[in-house]
């Protein structure tokens, strides 16, 4: 097992001013690794560090929470293949310190581009959000090089970040990179905002109704799984009163909406969207339903717990087992057994207290501060020359 690391160095406001950081993502579409990404690079611009951010499309709902003190930079293009040469271009201009991407192709990106720099070249700080492994067999077209790529590119980069133990050990298996090379550092989660969010009213009909909610959040792809959650769903609905609410947006909306449609209980299924606030629907919940096939550190359960509500996940690879410390804050369950899940609801609707969960020890794993504070290390090491 990967060990996460955090040392005790002091890093003082003066070597912050002196080091710019630029990041590096697709767009600030609805995902958890666009969401958390963002929220890292607020909290050390926050800090005084010089922070640029560039998108290959600046476009999608999160860019409203960028940090007005991070210049924003739009390659403007479609596709991502296109990408390199303006990246290339921008890095020659601005030569940050360190270039912090997300996504193994951005990553890829990333190492190519700093490689080909001439001179002083940025440290590369790549970041791991899912499972290699997982999407292997869906890989199409230009996609089947990825893995061949991430090979060859991902030993250059200065430092290789998972979001998980499990997402580690995965990519250091696929890769046959060795487990020293990779080092594990949770997402960033910011409980205060969290804490104030998910106490502003919600003005919804199901809300405080007296009808149990289910709720279940995500982007709208194939990996989250929400048919199966609409399944068991159906038999929880055969045997008592309750209704299912799911927040995201993404590519599988249509196929969804068909099958609530030819649902007996369409009327009790409501597809919402995308949502800025999704704390309050978590709080106004009574149990928190993830129905994935892969995750990488699912945020979204531990935004739930911090909601206090009660809480279901697949088991499945990686993050659910950890988050939930193998099934102590929450119910695990196996990956695509619908009458596993629906009675896991039934049961959890029946018991409508959640675990009592130890604010100091999530804040320690998983609080903004804590998690900034190891990247943080990391990049001054980077800068000042010291190896991992």
């Amino acid at each position: 097992m990967i060990q996460t690391t955090m040392t005790t160095s002091t890093i003082t406001q003066t070597n912050t001013q002196k080091i710019r950081i630029t990041f590096l993502m697709r767009s600030a579409q609805g995902g958890g690794a666009e969401r958390v990404t963002i929220a890292l690079a607020n909290q050390l611009a926050a800090k005084g560090y010089h922070i640029d951010f560039i998108f290959i499309q600046a476009v999608g709902p999160f860019l409203q929470d960028i940090d007005h003190r991070i210049h924003v930079i739009d390659l403007g293009v479609r596709r991502t293949l296109l990408a390199p040469v303006k990246l290339y271009q921008q890095l020659k201009r601005h030569r940050p310190d360190v270039l912090i991407s997300a996504l193994n192709y951005i990553n890829i990106m990333a190492i190519m581009a700093c490689r080909c720099l001439k001179g002083k070249r940025p440290k590369t700080m790549i970041t791991e959000h899912g499972t290699l492994s997982a999407v292997l067999e869906s890989l199409r077209g230009t996609g089947k090089l990825v893995p061949m790529l991430m090979q060859r590119c991902y030993p250059f980069a200065d430092r290789i970040i998972a979001v998980s133990h499990g997402v580690a050990d995965d990519l250091a298996q696929q890769l046959q990179l060795s487990p020293q090379q990779i080092q594990t550092i949770y997402n960033p989660m910011d409980f205060d905002k969290i804490f104030s969010k998910k106490n502003i009213p919600l003005n919804h009909p199901w809300v405080n109704c007296g009808i149990p909610l289910i709720l279940g959040a995500g982007r709208l792809v194939e990996v989250k799984n929400f048919p199966l959650l609409i399944a068991a769903f159906e038999r929880v609905r055969a045997q008592q009163a309750c209704r299912l609410v799911i927040i995201g947006e993404g590519e599988k909306r249509t196929e969804l909406e068909t099958q609530i449609q030819s649902s007996a209980y369409a009327q009790d299924i409501a597809l919402l969207g995308f949502s800025d606030n999704p704390y309050q629907w978590m709080a106004a919940a009574n149990l928190f339903v993830l129905s994935s096939r892969t995750e990488g550190l699912p945020t979204v359960l531990i935004e739930a717990l911090l909601c206090g509500t009660q809480v279901i996940s697949t088991d499945c690879p990686y993050g659910p087992r950890e988050i939930l410390q193998d099934g102590q804050f929450g119910s695990l369950v196996p990956v695509d057994d619908v009458a596993a899940l629906a009675a896991e609801m039934l049961k959890k609707l029946q018991h409508t207290s959640a675990p009592q969960i130890d604010l100091t020890t999530l804040a320690q794993r998983f609080g903004q501060d804590s998690i900034t504070l190891q990247y943080e290390q990391e990049i001054q090491q980077l800068c000042s020359g010291a190896t991992a």
